[in-house]
């Protein structure tokens, strides 16, 4: 049994999901431009919040604060039967527990509802981690883009994968 739950994103999450994508990606978003993003009526998100009987110690987190409540979040748009995901991101701390996997399956279930027929994603080519996540998904790389992350270290292509629904 989790020890989150994955709700719809509300305005007062914003500031917690800024922080979280502070801490997942170098190029992050500020408050205000998530919340510009949200304010766009295609966009869509939902977080996982622990549920209020988690013991932290439990599942061997050393820090809790109020940021924690919120540790990961996932962003959607949807028009018709398309629908991309924008970003996903867990808390550095909270990783490897299924959470980053539990939120896609949660979208593709809501989209799915809504009529979409596929999921498409952009995925640095050097996030190993979150390329195994989709490929374990099932999403399959259909196209890519030259150079079009810039990091630190040069820049890097994105893969752009899909899933069918």
């Amino acid at each position: 049994m989790p020890c989150y739950e994955i709700v719809r994103i509300s305005e007062s999450k914003f500031i917690d999901v800024s922080k979280i994508h502070k801490s997942c990606f170098d190029n992050s978003w500020s408050l205000n431009y998530l919340s510009l993003l949200m304010k766009n009526k295609i966009n869509d998100g939902f977080i996982a919040k622990l549920k209020a009987s988690t013991n932290i110690k439990k599942h061997n987190k050393s820090k809790y604060n109020e940021l924690d409540k919120c540790i990961g979040f996932i962003l959607f748009s949807m028009v018709h039967e398309h629908s991309e995901l924008i970003s996903l991101g867990v808390l550095p701390n909270w990783r490897c527990n299924g959470i980053g996997s539990d939120l896609i399956q949660h979208v593709i279930s809501f989209i799915q509802r809504s009529g979409a027929n596929r999921l498409v994603l952009e995925v640095a080519e050097n996030n190993l981690s979150a390329r195994k996540l989709y490929l374990d998904l099932d999403f399959k790389e259909i196209s890519r883009r030259i150079g079009y992350y810039k990091q630190s270290k040069g820049n890097v292509d994105a893969l752009i994968l899909e899933k069918k629904i």
